[in-house]
């Protein structure tokens, strides 16, 4: 498969929708963590968006003052 530069060819044709399903498994969710150890940014992000079921959209708009 070759690429063109700005060609993403797995991205979404327009008008498409897609599923996404929930991470239920305990030891996926601790990978995830293990992945995120050195950033704590996205750590809290995911920890927080875990306990509040916020989209990432939602998430991303948090401001810190």
């Amino acid at each position: 498969m070759t690429f063109q530069k700005g060609k993403n060819p797995h991205h979404p044709k327009p008008g498409s929708r897609i599923k996404v399903a929930p991470i239920c498994a305990k030891q996926a969710i601790q990978q995830i963590k293990q992945a995120f150890a050195k950033n704590p940014r996205n750590l809290c992000f995911f920890t927080v968006g875990l306990n509040t079921d916020y989209r990432a959209s939602e998430l991303l708009s948090i401001r810190v003052d």
